[in-house]
């Protein structure tokens, strides 16, 4: 079956746009909201961050053990943020 759609007048056409603009804008500010959520939420372990950094897993124990990397400590493990792991990286950490 198909289906007539009816004619618009311009304006509508133009307000329709806006709608639908406005309306996209909103659904990429939530996907962006989202996104930086989940971002900041990632975690790595204790090997992860001393692959990503070259460093010994050890030293990077002793770095959160000291508070040089901020972490929290799950069981015996260390956990970083993936946002901690960034300030340590661009110097904003002890």
């Amino acid at each position: 079956m198909i289906y007539q759609l009816p004619r618009l007048h311009p304006d509508d056409v133009q307000e329709i746009k806006e709608y639908l603009a406005a309306e996209i804008k909103a659904e990429l500010r939530l996907l962006h909201t989202s996104d930086n959520t989940i971002n900041e939420m990632m975690t790595f372990s204790v090997k992860q961050v001393a692959d990503v950094l070259g460093k010994h897993p050890q030293t990077i124990s002793d770095y959160c053990k000291k508070g040089i990397i901020k972490a929290a400590k799950s069981g015996k493990n260390w956990i970083i943020t993936k946002q901690n792991l960034e300030l340590y990286q661009n110097g904003e950490q002890k």
